[in-house]
Formats: C-alpha cells, sequence, structure tokens
C-alpha cells in the first residue's frame, strides 16, 4: 500500500462509537482501516460489501415505499372505477323503475 491508509466509513464509526476492532488474520488492533497495517489484509467490516460499499436497509426500504405508493394509485383508480360503475348502473335502473311507474 505504500504508506498511504485507506480507511472505511463503516470502520471508522465502529471504532468511534468504542467497538473493538481486530484484523481477523493477525489481531492486531484496527481504527477503521480498509487494510490492516500489521499483516495487510483486507478489511471489511460488519454492514459493507467487499467493494466497501455500504449494505443500506434504506434502498430497501425505499423500494418498500415506492410499491406502496404504487399499490396505493392502484386502489384508488379501482375505487374510482367501481364508484363510476355503481353510478353507471344506478341511474339507469332509477329511469327504467320511474318510467314504469309513471307509464
Amino acid at each position: 500500500m505504500g504508506g498511504i491508509k485507506e480507511w472505511s466509513q463503516v470502520g471508522q464509526q465502529l471504532s468511534a462509537n468504542g467497538t473493538p476492532l481486530f484484523c481477523p488474520k493477525c489481531k492486531f488492533k484496527l481504527q477503521g482501516e480498509r487494510y490492516c497495517p500489521n499483516c495487510n489484509l483486507k478489511i471489511i467490516y460488519s454492514g459493507e460489501n467487499p467493494d466497501g460499499s455500504v449494505n443500506s436497509f434504506e434502498s430497501a426500504g425505499d423500494k418498500m415505499i415506492s410499491f406502496g405508493d404504487k399499490l396505493g394509485k392502484a386502489g384508488k383508480s379501482m375505487s374510482n372505477f367501481g364508484s363510476s360503475m355503481i353510478w353507471g348502473c344506478t341511474i339507469p335502473i332509477i329511469i327504467i323503475v320511474l318510467l314504469f311507474l309513471f307509464l
């Protein structure tokens, strides 16, 4: 690595919160480094992907909210259609009944 340290945001947050971090290979105490300073093992912290990106339930939550919004729109559309069908069937029946009563 040539003396340049790479850091993990997740690792730094864990370290700042007091979580003890150790290299799984040599047990060196870490402070959020991406590579162990002692044995140069690449460190992947809990909650990270192998490429260093962070696993997030936020994206799943956003997808669920989006799906819920779509279901809500579909439900509203079906409700509106049902209401129009009720009026579309009820009014002609009332007119027919009135015609029979007054003719």
